[in-house]
């Protein structure tokens, strides 16, 4: 059932632009998963192959083309393009570049255990820390997957120190369980419920992530 922004169709908020990935992201998508900062608090390492993030990448698109929704490029929505030697620490700035991907964010169906639950997954760039952008995106991701699967669960699975993660996934609901990934003992797993309705059919996981 696609829920999610389709290609050519972005779902908007009040300053937020998320558009289903493509190939022509590579090279922002790249530049978040290499920079180390954006795994300071993670135990796994950037991702600073080309090569390697272009083999994700596809798999993420495919992902969204078998399930219906996904990973989304998150872009400010307004249109007003600055100076690429414009200062992106400051929040008028990075906020205001159509053509810059501050992050990437979205669900995708996963076996946790014995069933299958919405993953959720983001990563955003430094300079956006702290201006709500991803706690923006991913509430938007999540209303739309409430409308399109009330009562289904949905997952964060991250780094047991990565404190940042583990505080928006709070903000957005998440609580932790007492649940563990086998062969994980680093990652944490913080489940919610999507609205109210009996839990609904998920499908089942992409084989990748089995």
């Amino acid at each position: 059932m696609p829920f999610l922004p389709q290609p050519g169709a972005p779902l908007l908020t009040s300053r937020l632009e998320l558009r289903a990935l493509s190939g022509t992201d590579l090279g922002q998508i790249h530049a978040i998963h290499a920079d180390p900062r954006t795994f300071a608090h993670d135990s796994t390492p950037p991702v600073t192959s080309r090569e390697a993030m272009e083999s994700v990448l596809a798999t993420w698109i495919a992902e969204w083309e078998a399930q219906g929704f996904g990973y989304c490029a998150v872009r400010p929505r307004e249109r007003h393009p600055v100076d690429p030697d414009a200062n992106l620490r400051d929040p008028d700035t990075i906020l205001r570049d159509p053509a810059l991907v501050l992050g990437v964010c979205g669900l995708t169906r996963y076996r946790l255990g014995d069933r299958v639950v919405l993953s959720a997954y983001y990563r955003f760039r430094p300079e956006c820390w702290g201006l709500g952008t991803a706690r923006e995106a991913l509430t938007a991701v999540l209303d739309q997957a409430a409308r399109a699967f009330p009562g289904a669960e949905s997952a964060v699975i991250t780094d047991g120190g990565n404190t940042p993660s583990l505080a928006l996934a709070a903000r957005l609901g998440y609580r932790r369980t007492a649940e563990a990934i086998p062969g994980e003992p680093d990652l944490v797993i913080l489940t919610r419920t999507l609205g109210s309705a009996p839990e609904a059919q998920l499908g089942p996981a992409p084989e990748a992530q089995r």
